[in-house]
């Protein structure tokens, strides 16, 4: 098939790659009809987002038709006409059931790297980078959808591609973007960015009930778009360099209620800061340039929200969190949960309440992404988004019309396909017939599909990749087959399963540590021998509560009585920690009155006493005070270090 590869800055191909392939019994294989490129490819092909790889399939916005379903997906059918998510969410596990899909934490096959970027990983997204799951894009005439039975969208008859296309992302981003600022009747709102993510925001800010917005670029064919379309006012900050005072003077003084970042990590300016950016940014000393987000700080009213739209992925500086903080203002921001809005968004198109189709001003084929790239970077004159229509280039038509003709044949029946069709290299080498079966791979009588992963290139397996690269122990890579088969990939241990969550849940990790906790807490209850530094030479915690009458008699009379095996230790001397001390002071004072006194006359009877046999002798609280003065009295005939010079004798002692 045809798709949009990455390898490089600013470089993007059209190229001929393998055709994806079920490879959990929860995914679909979709068609695509429509696909677009996102302000935030721009990120990508500008080479701002790292972990990318040459070949890398771009795109995150697509829809088409289900032609291939996995057994595990019961909502779909083929011929489906469906929009698809860019963000890729299992539904089962904690944020996917408290409806934060962008927060899924079994979708990112690498977790691992986004969890050392981010601390926590993120789902994962399509076409976007290695550290977000190294999914194949949706530039492309095929796309393999994970969790299928969640994500995609099913469009009813009597909408265009323009109209539900955007749903995918750029709506559902604007929209949340909007609601985040909690709109109250009679607020005004700001935008930076006015392109497709900022004209969404305008539009849902409206209709969310705002009673201004205002809109901010310096392309007047986008600030005459929101004029149009989403009735805001503007400002041109190309003609108004200080757009923070533009914004006091259109709000008396106050500010915005609430400000929206919809350009992110690319933002542009005419002020010292931005430039200070673009030279921070050229050299890799910052990867965003948070000119828009300073600004939206220092412009929005005191308690009022910044939603942040706009993509950042590493590093900002310069944010003025002094003004953000003594303000009371509320930050709000992340990838969107699209499967959140999919539905209502789809009523209000529906509806005719938001037409998103008025941002297509470009339509071009697939194989002209290279140039519809190059346009959109330049940020051409009337250029706001350009769809790409697969089927619009010559290429790939004659793949898919045999593709069809094939899938037109009974279930079951043998037939025979080119070298670029189905089948993997050890298929046609061997020249075993394929099975023309859309759906459920594995039936009798079927063909195992192929190896290839876009996910991961052409490795088999994540554990393959990590152990070329030497990230693996070799103890994990001695485990590996030698050579494996489709048949081992498909049925065997090495699902390469960005669907099947084959590392831990966050719920899994927290009931083992919960487990081996109390496991341990068993283990010390049962030896009932927990140490006390408090306790001085008491064996344990219990005959020491027992002692001083802190403890029930029946958990008294459990504890083994003099003579058991255990050893049976002599009474202690008093200890600060007992609390038989009243304070530090108290016996410091006591320690200087000691010096020099008689010890006191023995107790009537004391001198007959005789300690039980087998029973150590202590000396009594006098004795160790006298021990201890006397130990300070040498300590201060000793020599001293050059810290005490200058002391006088009562200083020193």
């Amino acid at each position: 098939m045809k798709a949009v590869c990455w390898y490089g800055i600013r470089d993007v191909r059209v190229l001929d790659v393998p055709e994806p392939r079920i490879l959990n019994p929860r995914d679909a294989i979709v068609e695509v009809t429509s696909t677009t490129i996102c302000g935030s490819d721009l990120h990508i092909y500008d080479g701002y987002v790292p972990t990318m790889r040459q070949g890398d399939i771009l795109g995150h916005e697509f829809m088409g038709r289900a032609v291939e379903v996995g057994s595990g997906v019961s909502n779909l059918r083929v011929g489906d006409r469906v929009v698809v998510p860019f963000t890729i969410s299992c539904g089962e596990c904690f944020y996917c059931q408290r409806g934060m899909w962008s927060l899924c934490d079994n979708s990112n096959p690498n977790a691992w790297m986004a969890e050392k970027v981010f601390g926590y990983t993120p789902a994962g997204l399509y076409g976007y980078s290695h550290l977000m799951g190294g999914y194949a894009g949706g530039q492309a005439e095929y796309v393999r959808v994970p969790f299928a039975d969640i994500g995609p969208l099913r469009i009813p008859d009597g909408l265009s591609d323009e109209q539900v296309l955007l749903i995918s992302d750029v709506l559902a981003t604007g929209y949340m973007a909007a609601e985040a600022c909690d709109i109250q009747p009679g607020d005004t709102v700001a935008v930076w960015g006015c392109g497709p993510v900022g004209q969404m925001a305008i539009r849902s800010a409206t209709h969310l009930g705002a009673a201004r917005v205002i809109a901010i670029d310096a392309v007047p064919e986008r600030l005459e778009m929101a004029r149009q379309h989403g009735g805001a006012e503007t400002i041109n900050y190309a003609e108004r360099r200080n757009v923070v005072e533009a914004l006091k003077e259109m709000t008396a003084g106050r500010g915005p209620d609430a400000c929206i970042d919809a350009v992110g990590m690319e933002a542009l300016g005419r002020t010292v800061d931005a430039l200070y950016d673009r030279i921070k940014q050229a050299v890799r000393l910052e990867t965003g340039r948070p000119h828009a987000l300073r600004e939206a700080i220092q412009a929005c009213r005191k308690g009022g929200t910044i939603s942040i739209a706009g993509v950042y992925v590493g590093l900002i500086d310069k944010v003025p969190m002094g003004a953000a903080f003594n303000k009371g203002l509320t930050l709000k921001m992340g990838q969107t949960h699209v499967q959140k809005y999919m539905r209502p968004l789809l009523d209000l198109v529906r509806g005719g309440e938001i037409d998103p189709s008025y941002l297509f001003t470009h339509t071009m084929g697939l194989d002209e992404a290279p140039q519809a790239y190059a346009m959109f970077a330049a940020r051409e004159a009337g250029m706001m988004k350009v769809m790409l229509k697969p089927e619009m280039g010559a290429v790939g038509d004659g793949r898919r019309a045999r593709r069809e003709r094939a899938m037109e044949q009974p279930v079951e029946m043998p037939i025979s396909l080119p070298e670029t069709g189905r089948g993997s290299p050890a298929q046609r080498e061997s020249g075993a017939r394929v099975m023309a079966r859309p759906t459920q791979w594995g039936a009798e009588g079927t063909e195992a599909p192929p190896v290839p992963s876009q996910a991961e290139g052409t490795r088999a397996t994540i554990e393959e990749d990590l152990c070329e690269k030497g990230l693996s122990t070799p103890e994990e890579c001695a485990e590996l087959p030698a050579e494996e088969t489709p048949e081992q990939l498909v049925t065997g241990r090495h699902l390469p399963s960005q669907a099947e969550g084959e590392r831990e849940t966050v719920e899994e990790t927290l009931r083992a540590r919960e487990e081996r906790d109390a496991a341990e807490t068993e283990r010390l209850a049962a030896e009932r021998r927990l140490p006390s530094q408090a306790e001085g030479t008491r064996e344990t915690v219990e005959e020491d509560l027992c002692e001083k009458g802190l403890a029930p008699p029946e958990e008294c009379e459990e504890l083994p009585a003099e003579g058991d095996d255990r050893t049976t230790l002599a009474p202690h001397p008093p200890s600060q920690a007992e609390g038989e001390r009243e304070t530090v002071e108290e016996d410091l004072r006591r320690l200087d009155e000691g010096a020099g006194m008689e010890p006191p006359p023995p107790v009537v009877g004391e001198a007959d006493a005789t300690p039980p046999e087998g029973e150590a002798e202590f000396p009594s609280v006098e004795e160790s005070v006298r021990e201890r003065v006397r130990r300070v009295q040498e300590e201060a005939e000793e020599p001293r270090d050059t810290l005490d010079e200058g002391l006088d004798e009562e200083e020193t002692r």
